[in-house]
């Protein structure tokens, strides 16, 4: 899973490269499990925990306000 930071333009063939993990304890399931697929009614602390991680897309901030609403 990746977020766009920068526009530009990538083809087939271009490389990849992991430049920076910010949050490792947060693996891409278990934010998708807290936000999507609703483990985040049962895990209310670790919802208001992510919802303070920086590099978190401004979107999945507003889903985890929600889930706290």
């Amino acid at each position: 899973y990746y977020r766009v930071i920068e526009a530009g333009e990538a083809q087939a063939g271009d490389t990849i490269a992991l430049e920076d993990r910010p949050a490792p304890e947060w693996p891409v399931s278990w934010v998708f499990g807290l936000l999507i697929a609703g483990e985040g009614k049962r895990e209310q602390d670790a919802v208001r925990a992510l919802r303070k991680l920086t590099p978190l897309a401004v979107p999945w901030k507003r889903r985890a306000a929600e889930l706290l609403a």
